[in-house]
């Protein structure tokens, strides 16, 4: 991955930012986790959507141990699709390409479809759709 590949994924994940965080994003952070990501080895990577020269998709893997085990796991950390580009199959060539990359690893994906601001069963649609198995929940608190 170049050094503009990784300028690109840091500014589509600042566009999710926008969209999905909770809290202030700090683009530094953003772009120290990207490059953690590409640079330690044996830590992850990142799949990228690309239409013409544009960004359109990108999905970070890592390579992370279970808490509570020695085995690890592939599990995503960053999944954003442009909005102009959400009616196609890009999300779906993202998920099915990380499959194909858990499946050559013998390692279990976990994907987490988390945005505050969709509608409702989204995420259960897409799972279905795509035929992954919806694995537990995610459940936020509010502190008031």
């Amino acid at each position: 991955m170049s050094d503009q590949d990784a300028v690109e994924i840091h500014k589509l994940l600042m566009l999710m930012g926008q969209e999905v965080a909770v809290v202030p994003v700090d683009p530094i952070v953003v772009m120290e986790d990207i490059y953690s990501l590409i640079n330690e080895p044996s830590k992850g990577a990142f799949l990228m959507a690309v239409k013409g020269t544009q960004l359109i998709g990108v999905m970070g893997l890592e390579n992370t141990r279970y808490r509570y085990s020695r085995e690890t796991c592939i599990r995503e950390v960053y999944l954003f699709v442009h909005p102009e580009h959400r009616n196609g199959d890009v999300l779906g060539a993202l998920l099915n390409e990380a499959r194909a990359i858990a499946d050559m690893a013998e390692k279990e994906l976990y994907v987490t479809i988390a945005n505050h601001n969709r509608r409702r069963g989204k995420a259960a649609k897409v799972a279905e759709l795509l035929r992954y198995q919806p694995f537990g929940s995610i459940y936020a608190f509010s502190r008031n």
